[in-house]
């Protein structure tokens, strides 16, 4: 995707094919953003580098090795310039001397646009809802995932759980939950450095099970938070997803949870990625 000024537009992970660097004005400054997701390969970046008509002043990536790697290929272009690194994309956007940034997302834009779309036409209230969590280390985040309520009915507390045929959530919403689509703006938490790709799933911070808090029904809980929390994680791909509504539904969260942190490995991560779309595909837990 890419950001124009104050605005925020979408695109495909593999951006340099869709919107040239040609697509923008002489001499204008920009910023690539996440260059790691979707896999931009140098070979992309020289390609969109080509191109005179703009110059790329900040590349952003969380990850250390891939925005060194990004800077080092846009220096090559420009003659070692200033090509400033972030690490947070929020201090890349707190710039102002930036005309656009380009985002290399996955490619789920056509259903970021979509359902967006869908939601807006079919209830009135924002697209997005945002719920506070426990991210790494206990510290409360603000996560983002697609409205699949009612905007007057929504519950940013999670004290009251989703239920089978809750009359609160809409036809649109049926659908993104029963999919995970509507967890597809939490790529926004990774770019935020909120959130990994894998890792145990963040609960809202008054979430609870049969009016108690998670943490008073399982020992150790907390332990759970020692990584930063994931989009998809190893409970999730075992079908602990979904509503919970006994105290065992949690506890084994928690069990599967500690035992991804106790085994993790690039693998294990590897293995959960490809796991996501195959087990949610048959999961009946998401209402």
């Amino acid at each position: 995707m890419f950001l124009k000024g104050s605005a925020v537009a979408a695109a495909a992970m593999s951006f340099p094919a869709i919107i040239p660097a040609t697509a923008f004005g002489a001499n204008e400054r920009i910023a690539l953003g996440c260059i790691g997701v979707g896999g931009m390969g140098r070979g992309n970046m020289r390609n969109f580098l080509a191109a005179d008509s703009c110059r790329v002043v900040a590349v952003c990536d969380v990850q250390r090795d891939r925005r060194e790697r990004a800077k080092k290929t846009v220096d090559e272009k420009y003659g070692d310039a200033g090509c400033v690194m972030y690490g947070d994309f929020r201090e890349l956007l707190a710039r102002k001397d930036i005309d656009a940034v380009m985002i290399a997302a996955q490619d789920h834009w056509h259903s970021l646009i979509a359902t967006a779309a869908a939601i807006k036409l079919e209830s009135d209230g924002p697209v997005l809802f945002k719920q506070k969590r426990h991210g790494f280390n206990n510290e409360e985040i603000e996560v983002y995932k697609f409205r699949s309520m009612y905007a007057d009915q929504c519950d940013p507390t999670a004290k009251n759980a989703v239920m089978k045929d809750d009359p609160r959530v809409t036809r649109v919403g049926r659908l993104i939950r029963k999919t995970s689509i509507d967890e597809l703006p939490q790529f926004f938490n990774v770019l935020f450095g909120d959130l990994s790709l894998v890792g145990p799933r963040p609960h809202a911070v008054a979430a609870q099970t049969r009016h108690r808090l998670f943490y008073e029904v399982v020992d150790g809980y907390f332990a759970r938070h020692r990584v930063k929390p994931g989009v998809t994680g190893w409970a999730q791909v075992n079908g602990w997803r979904g509503e919970i509504d006994s105290d065992e539904k949690i506890r084994m969260r928690t069990e599967f949870d500690l035992y991804y942190i106790e085994n993790w490995s690039l693998w294990f991560d590897l293995k959960i990625l490809l796991l996501t779309p195959i087990r949610l595909a048959a999961s009946e837990g998401a209402y």
